[in-house]
């Protein structure tokens, strides 16, 4: 029954393998979705930004505006001081005690808009920083999680060779020693022909009285008499 124990746990294994494999699969697209609303809540932050901003700018040019208004009173009423109307100078002083109450307080209301847009700059970035920090663990994991499927398939087909190897190149081995034959048959072939050829055109020429043999003993015999008459 041992057999049937492993049988079960291996089947528990891929079980198992499986329901990690959904669970991963759910993290992922739960955590693409939280990046998504995380990207959606930098976009809101920035255009509130801007909007602070533009606030900003605005209170900005009315503290100006204020400052040069309160200039502009503190020259007049130094004029009058000098040309001794006393009375028309105090209503410009007046003026001035109310444009300085209302730069007081827009210089404040200032201050104020220039720390918010600076708090809000600061967690935009930091924001920023964050979702590029989640993309790029996204990125990681996805890019692994790729790797790591290839290099289970590739193991799977390479041990699926391993397994069918010794079938085929006993298969190829076959194939060799048939190619090997084949060949050998058809130089046979060609040897035989050749020498099949060779001997019908020596059959021609002996019965044409042309033979490819040397001279016999007597042919030899009168040639050297000849080329030696005193002999």
């Amino acid at each position: 029954m041992n057999w049937m124990r492993q049988i079960f746990t291996a089947f528990k294994g891929s079980i198992n393998e499986a329901g990690e494999s959904v669970a991963d699969a759910t993290a992922i697209t739960r955590f693409e979705q939280e990046l998504r609303e995380a990207r959606d809540a930098m976009r809101r932050a920035e255009r509130s930004l801007t909007a602070a901003k533009a606030d900003e700018l605005g209170q900005k040019r009315k503290v100006e505006q204020l400052r040069e208004q309160l200039t502009l009173r503190e020259g007049q009423a130094r004029t009058l001081l000098t040309q001794g109307n006393e009375t028309l100078a105090a209503e410009v002083a007046d003026e001035m005690v109310r444009l300085q109450d209302s730069l007081a307080a827009e210089a404040d209301a200032l201050a104020y808009l220039t720390e918010q847009v600076r708090e809000l700059q600061t967690q935009i970035n930091e924001g920023r920083q964050n979702v590029e920090s989640m993309q790029r663990e996204l990125n990681i994991v996805k890019t692994t999680e790729a790797v790591q499927k290839a290099t289970a398939d590739a193991s799977s087909h390479l041990a699926g060779i391993d397994s069918k190897g010794s079938r085929a190149m006993e298969s190829l081995e076959r194939i060799r020693q048939r190619q090997a034959h084949r060949r050998d048959r058809l130089t046979a072939a060609r040897e035989l022909a050749a020498e099949g050829g060779s001997q019908s055109l020596d059959q021609k020429l002996k019965e044409a009285g042309v033979t490819g043999r040397g001279d016999s003993a007597q042919d030899i015999l009168a040639r050297l008499r000849q080329e030696n008459p005193g002999s």
